[in-house]
């Protein structure tokens, strides 16, 4: 039988992935800084756990404040960029080929979604917060998970992808994006991979052009109308991003991560990072070691330590609500056969749902 929790590496931190045939599921919570751009094939939900922060996608901005979610579609350029110190997000993705099996048009479908725009489908988003809560609080629990433990979580699994299918039916619009959009996009995912791998040596805008096969001038409209700012400022950023984390992180002195991250002197790391943080380096040293929270960060995503007590109960105050003491399972045979009823009905619901909308 498949156990969730089977990880090469035993978790220490908010993330999971599931990998079961089409159901292909991955979530993680993680602190947000500075404008980090993706591009991917799988379907985002975010949801701010703490703080705020600004997202664009596909050149459109939406400002998302504390319990605010958005849903967008995949291949999607988007990038976040935190507003406030300290904002935590977490992030569930989704591949679409699990929508495509019940629906042959889903991949014509193009979606953005914010709850707050919304009022219709704020119940099915109520409803997302809470069982992804659960579902995280399920994966890092620090006790053995009893096989009808695990059956339960499949159950709010299910219930968290008709919500999601749900939200995309209110919000989707036809995919107009021609071929040559595409490759756009996947030439400035490619320019902006080649910047992520070499943000700490001296880049040119001639050489990032040369990456996407483009001239300097389309180069630099491309940047300004795909995230908002220019080639620089997109550079400069990665390199704050980097110093951000390695002053939270580690014991090395300002002048070493200023040389490391990429600047070509300490007076110009003081001067962008007091710009982009309105503080010093030191400053945001001290600050953060009274905030106490344990990251790590991995594929250019500061993950949050599994045992950060404010993060935990966010959770549980959401997640609360599919505890023992709220719903009462017995471990017997017919609760089993229920529980896979309940997934099988879902399903059936869904398919109802798309004949009715034929």
């Amino acid at each position: 039988m498949y156990n969730y929790r089977d990880e090469e590496v035993p978790m220490k931190y908010f993330r999971y992935a599931i990998d079961r045939g089409l159901l292909q599921v991955k979530s993680h919570i993680y602190r947000i800084s500075t404008y980090h751009y993706n591009w991917h094939n799988h379907i985002e939900l975010l949801w701010v756990l703490k703080g705020a922060l600004e997202v664009c996608v596909e050149g459109q901005t939406y400002t998302l404040q504390r319990d605010d979610m958005i849903l967008y579609s995949s291949q999607c350029g988007h990038a976040t960029l935190a507003l406030e110190e300290d904002t935590i997000a977490l992030v569930f993705h989704v591949e679409p080929q699990w929508f495509l099996q019940y629906d042959q048009d889903f991949m014509k479908y193009r979606f953005v979604s914010v709850s707050t725009q919304d009022i219709n489908i704020a119940e099915r988003y109520k409803e997302l917060r809470q069982s992804l809560a659960y579902i995280m609080n399920h994966h890092t629990a620090e006790i053995s998970i009893s096989a009808l433990e695990t059956m339960k979580v499949d159950g709010v699994i299910y219930t968290v992808l008709s919500n999601v299918y749900e939200i995309i039916l209110a919000s989707r619009y036809e995919n107009q994006l021609s071929t040559k959009i595409l490759h756009q996009e996947e030439n400035f995912e490619r320019m902006v991979h080649f910047i992520d791998e070499h943000f700490r040596d001296r880049l040119e805008l001639a050489t990032i052009a040369d990456v996407g096969g483009y001239t300097e001038s389309y180069t630099s409209q491309l940047f300004k109308r795909q995230l908002g700012i220019t080639f620089l400022e997109y550079v400069s950023r990665m390199r704050l991003r980097e110093a951000a984390i390695r002053l939270v992180n580690t014991d090395d002195m300002v002048i070493h991560i200023a040389s490391y991250c990429g600047f070509p002197d300490v007076k110009a790391f003081n001067s962008a990072f007091k710009k982009h943080f309105k503080l010093t380096p030191s400053a945001y040293r001290e600050r953060a070691k009274r905030i106490e929270r344990h990251t790590v960060l991995e594929d250019w995503k500061e993950y949050i330590s599994s045992d950060d007590t404010e993060i935990k109960g966010i959770l549980t105050m959401y997640g609360s609500y599919l505890t023992r003491e709220n719903v009462k399972y017995e471990e017997n045979e017919y609760t089993k056969q229920s529980l896979v009823s309940k997934v099988q009905r879902v399903k059936e619901e869904l398919q109802q749902l798309l004949q009715t909308l034929e």
